[in-house]
């Protein structure tokens, strides 16, 4: 694949990227604020709803403790203001809940799982009634008295009393942990408005008696899996994408190094006849012998240069980045060239190169892969060719002329 290839496909790989990172993104916000609204619907449960609702809800306890018969419909008839809100809060005070599921259906809508436990209403107020029952036992009329002071008493005190009582009975019966933990499904619309969804009823009413405890067993409400977690493990897999190819393409290039990195010594190519010279010698090649002296040029091989040619001197001419000191310059984005990668002179004493890697980061080849020592000078012929960090940075020297 030509570099032209590579950059369309690398570009359709970022755009693929990003629109995958804005969806799963959007999708976990999204999970996250529904969650944070259903446990907003669950809270408003346990500190109290409208006047209307509070009041049903009593109603129902009321017709459950007593019945629908003389002390009852008084009841219902007498309670009213804050004894409502009082008998209400006593119901929801041992109310936990937690949200257990995110899930997004085909409408639009969400549906949440939740978990709530509160202590076993139920079976308080089956108690409730023994002791309205054991309270008028032989009938109304033998205990006129004792109705006569329920009827014209605090009625709040009465109901919550007897309440209270029950559950004190049970909780010596059963243990302080006397709670039922039931699984819910409450689904909220695209309009945000929640809807209680069971076998057993339907509407808001409905899951505010099941979360007071005194309505009838919701069943085996259906599992709602948590797309919250879910999104955010692929958003912690989108994030990690750019790490772990970043980290794979350090160590591809570090074995590209690696395997390039056979240094040039100066036992593979000392200077005929010298015993200790400061600059490596090769040998020029057959091609280099057949081109005889003329002027020294630097041919730019790479895609940023186009062969474009350099006069090389007797004083040295600098490769790299830096704009201020380099002579061929690379862009600033190019990899594996240091700002002052390394320099070339011509030495005109014996017609060859010097080429001199400058400590760089990625090193400086010769054109059988072999990797110059920083620092030290290395004579090259001309028609040879070597290159700065990978081989798409080429250069070639030549006597012209």
């Amino acid at each position: 694949m030509d570099a032209k290839n590579k950059k369309v496909v690398k570009i359709i790989a970022v755009i693929v990227y990003v629109i995958a990172l804005v969806l799963v993104g959007k999708g976990l916000v999204e999970r996250v604020v529904v969650k944070a609204k259903a446990e907003e619907v669950l809270y408003s449960v346990k500190s109290g709803l409208d006047d209307e609702t509070v009041n049903e809800l009593v109603d129902d306890l009321i017709s459950q403790c007593v019945g629908d018969g003389i002390i009852g419909a008084t009841l219902q008839k007498a309670i009213n203001g804050d004894d409502v809100n009082d008998i209400y809060h006593c119901l929801l005070n041992g109310m936990d809940y937690r949200v257990d599921g995110i899930e997004k259906d085909r409408e639009g809508n969400y549906r949440i799982g939740m978990v709530i436990a509160n202590n076993n209403n139920i079976m308080i107020l089956k108690r409730v009634g023994e002791l309205f029952a054991e309270r008028y036992k032989g009938g109304f009329l033998h205990k006129i008295d004792q109705a006569f002071a329920d009827i014209s008493s605090d009625k709040t005190q009465l109901v919550a009393g007897l309440y209270y009582e029950a559950a004190q009975m049970l909780e010596k019966e059963y243990g302080p942990d006397l709670k039922i933990a039931q699984y819910y499904a409450l689904n909220l619309g695209v309009d945000g408005e929640p809807e209680f969804v069971n076998e057993n009823g339907n509407g808001f009413y409905s899951f505010v008696l099941m979360c007071a405890g005194v309505s009838v067993d919701p069943g085996d409400a259906p599992r709602v899996r948590d797309e919250v977690k879910i999104y955010a493990i692929c958003m912690f897999v989108l994030l990690a994408i750019p790490v772990f190819i970043k980290v794979i393409g350090a160590r591809k290039q570090g074995a590209d190094h690696f395997r390039d990195s056979q240094e040039v010594s100066n036992n593979d190519c000392p200077e005929p006849g010298t015993q200790s010279s400061a600059l490596q010698y090769r040998e020029p090649s057959d091609s280099a012998r057949a081109v005889g002296n003329g002027t020294p040029v630097l041919y730019a091989r790479s895609p940023q240069h186009n062969n474009m040619p350099f006069a090389v001197h007797d004083s040295p001419l600098f490769i790299g980045r830096d704009q201020t000191r380099c002579r061929v310059v690379f862009a600033n984005e190019t990899k594996g060239v240091s700002g002052v990668h390394c320099s070339l002179e011509f030495d005109s004493d014996t017609g060859s190169f010097i080429l001199t890697d400058l400590g760089s980061t990625y090193g400086t080849f010769l054109s059988d892969g072999r990797k110059l020592s920083a620092n030290v000078p290395c004579k090259i012929q001309a028609g040879e060719e070597f290159y700065v960090g990978d081989r798409s940075n080429t250069f070639s020297v030549e006597l012209n002329g």
